[in-house]
């Protein structure tokens, strides 16, 4: 009799840490004359791409992945302001991985942006670990993220 193959519950988690290789980023203010998707007279996109490969867990082992970062200041506004909150977030990105292609797309508060930047120049972040449900159909909601000096699996 053949073994059913065992399937991963929608509500598993996984820790997917990354070692960074490299990273760019990009910064743009803008008069917003007009004012299609956002309110008010300046626009600003502040974004952070990092290369790097997974360190785990063992199916994307090795992958090389493409980060997206992009900077929110209502993200900013809701730290500030918890209480104020109308909506109740599910995730603060996702990851995509697939074949050999891996990528991951979300947000981080503007205000820590350029804490980030600075602390990436001076060499200090070497790691980023993500947190959240386990891959299904290569998808996952990221849950957490965390930059980090020094990674050590025994801690995952």
């Amino acid at each position: 009799m053949a073994r059913k193959k065992k399937t991963q519950s929608a509500g598993a988690f996984a820790t997917y840490p990354v070692k960074i290789l490299d990273w760019k980023v990009d910064y743009s203010f803008h008069l917003n004359k007009q004012p299609v998707t956002r309110e008010g007279p300046f626009w600003e996109y502040g974004g952070l791409e990092i290369q790097g490969e997974l360190l785990g867990p063992e199916k994307v082992k090795g992958r090389e992945i493409k980060i997206v970062l992009l900077a929110n200041r209502d993200y900013d506004r809701t730290l500030n302001d918890p209480v104020s909150t109308k909506w109740e977030p599910i995730a603060i990105g996702g990851l995509t991985s697939r074949g050999n292609d891996s990528e991951y797309i979300g947000s981080l508060p503007f205000q820590a942006f350029g804490q980030i930047l600075t602390i990436l120049q001076a060499g200090k972040f070497k790691f980023l670990i993500f947190h959240g449900k386990a891959l299904r159909y290569g998808k996952a909601s990221i849950e957490s993220l965390n930059f980090t000096e020094e990674f050590d699996p025994e801690d995952y």
